[in-house]
């Protein structure tokens, strides 16, 4: 999750106020990858003064953090945190039943893939999404002793080639730019796995991020079908059932 940064505190016993930089990495320690990236983008991207900071939200929307006023900077932070945070997806919360995710996405889609749907995965092919053509559609379940949890969701392209699903690889990771604060690309340049977003459940599995897009070698059964790797756009999953030793 994101810090509630409080900007303008003083360094202890010199009353002298610390540099947005000194607080700055201080906060960035403590904090998951995931936070970690927005943060950072965050403050790359702001309007910084002696009195304020101004960040620009990808929707457009403009807010602030006012250094003295601890409220304005908890409030700064809760918005950063409310607009990033992985909530649903085809508009199902997820967390939802698994009766209740079946029945909107049959209303909306149509049947699911009877063969190789399971009540852990439900299937569905050719289907549209965000204006985007995808050939697979799997929602993603867990359960426990009481109830059933839509923790996750892969959306596949299927690709010709290794060069075609670099380019697709990218489209996807420009149009997720739009929608976060920071949508990176892992260990720099990596073409193959990009992440974003922060996860609806506070967990340390993929790093804190929500969303995440790879590049799926399907070996020799896509080699077989033409279409030998996929781009899937991840969503979790998310781990609402915990299960420890």
């Amino acid at each position: 999750m994101l810090p509630v940064a409080v900007f303008g505190q003083k360094n202890e016993g010199s009353g002298e106020q610390k540099s947005l930089m000194e607080q700055s990495m201080e906060i960035v320690k403590d904090l998951t990858p995931a936070g970690k990236a927005i943060f950072l983008d965050v403050l790359k991207n702001s309007q910084i003064d002696s009195v304020c900071l101004k960040y620009t939200l990808p929707n457009g929307d403009i807010i602030e953090a006012i250094y003295e006023d601890q409220g304005s900077v908890e409030d700064f932070w809760e918005k950063i945190g409310k607009y990033n945070m992985v909530t649903e997806i085809c508009n199902i919360p997820f967390g939802s039943t698994y009766e209740e995710t079946k029945r909107i996405l049959t209303e909306k889609y149509g049947d699911y893939d009877y063969l190789y749907s399971t009540k852990d995965d439900l299937i569905f092919k050719n289907k549209k999404y965000a204006g985007v053509d995808f050939d697979s559609m799997h929602f993603m379940f867990q359960s426990d002793s009481e109830r059933s949890y839509f923790n996750g969701a892969f959306l596949c392209i299927n690709c010709k080639s290794k060069a075609e699903a670099i380019r697709t690889k990218k489209r996807m990771h420009d149009m997720l730019s739009k929608r976060y604060s920071a949508f990176v690309n892992m260990d720099g340049d990596d073409v193959y796995l990009s992440m974003g977003g922060l996860s609806p459940v506070i967990s340390e599995k993929n790093y804190g991020f929500g969303v995440s897009i790879d590049i799926k070698d399907y070996g020799r059964d896509g080699q077989v079908l033409g279409t030998p790797y996929g781009v899937r756009i991840m969503y979790g999953p998310y781990e609402y059932v915990k299960e420890e030793f």
